[in-house]
Parts: structure tokens; sequence; C-alpha cells
């Protein structure tokens, strides 16, 4: 009896150890396939997270591409850096057109705060002209017509005599009476050159 209680005690502890060993493979097995799962779900957050922004970045190129003309006409309001030389000619142009007498008497660029951060800044010019009412209307008119992002800021009109005009030609001031002298200052949005961005 004895040797059957050793055997059915070996057993036992066979048996318990196999126990041991097996719920031990059970919880390590347990754990991996926990951390299994966790790193799954984190590489599915990633992965989602990846295509919404993927998929931002797709919409976004579709809106650059439908507002490229849109983008085209924003630009043009503004007077490229390199052109102010013919900005002002064509003002004065259509001063002559007119009919008027013109003189740019100013020209500064003004840094502003609001604009920097697009790269743009103002323009300011104070243009003088002489010439008739109806000339000057038509100017008005016209300046307010142009394809930039123009602003008036004042505009100064005294009715004066031909013979104290000085911006008239010889012909306009062999005319008899009275014109309309007029000083207008305005600005206008500027792109700011790119060497003076990056500085």
């Amino acid at each position: 009896m004895k040797k059957h209680l050793a055997k059915t005690t070996l057993l036992l502890i066979i048996a318990s150890v196999v126990l041991a060993l097996a719920l031990a493979a059970y919880f390590f097995l347990y754990q991996e396939i926990a951390n299994t799962k966790a790193d799954i779900a984190d590489l599915s957050n990633t992965l989602g997270n990846d295509k919404a922004r993927n998929d931002d970045l797709d919409a976004i190129k579709s809106n650059i591409v439908a507002t490229i003309a849109d983008h085209d006409k924003i630009t043009s309001l503004f007077v490229e850096d390199d052109a102010v030389a013919d900005f002002i000619q064509n003002i004065e142009s259509i001063a002559k057109a007119s009919g008027l007498g013109v003189e740019t008497q100013t020209v500064e660029s003004e840094p502003s705060p609001e604009l920097a951060s697009f790269h743009k800044e103002l323009l300011s010019e104070t243009l003088h002209t002489d010439g008739s009412w109806q000339d000057t209307l038509q100017f008005v008119g016209l300046l307010s017509n142009l394809p930039y992002k123009l602003s008036l800021t004042s505009l100064s009109l005294t009715n004066i005599p031909v013979s104290q005009a000085g911006t008239l030609s010889e012909k306009q001031k062999k005319s008899s009476g009275n014109v309309w002298d007029a000083v207008y200052s305005f600005t206008v949005v500027k792109t700011v050159a790119s060497s003076t961005v990056s500085q």
C-alpha cells in the first residue's frame, strides 16, 4: 500500500506540476494575446488617422485645383512688386486720357502688420490733377473701376483759375475760366519681393 500511496503521490505531484505549467502557459499566452490585441488596436488607430489625414490632403489638393481660377483673380487685385512703375504710369495715362493734367507727387511702400503674413504691403500714392469737373469725375470713376484693391484715402478739390493750374498742357492753359485742382491720396495692396520676405 505504501507503494501505491507513493505512486499516487508521485502522480499527484506530476499532475500538479503539469497543471501549474499549463496555467503558467495559459497566463503567458493570455498576456501575449492581450498585448497583441492592444498593438493591433494602436495600429488600427494609426491607420485610421493616416487615412483621415490622406483624405484631408486629397480634399486640400482638389480645393487647390478647383480654386486656381479664383487664386488668379485674387492675385490680380495686387500690384506686383516689380510692376510699381507700370502701375504709376498706368494711373497717369488714365488721368491724361480723361483730359486731365497730372503729376505724381509721392509714392511710398508702407508695411502693414495685417498684410505682412501674406507677403503684402500697402503702396500709397499722392497724385495731383488739373482739369474740368467732368474730366475729374470721369477719372475718379475710372480709378474706382481699376482691377486692384485700391482705397481712395483722401480727395481734395479746389476750383482755381486756369492760370494757377500747374499740371495742364500749354493747349489747356490757353482756355479761359476755372479748372478743378485735385489732390488724390490712395493706397493699393502690393506684393513684397521674395528677397525682402526672406530677410
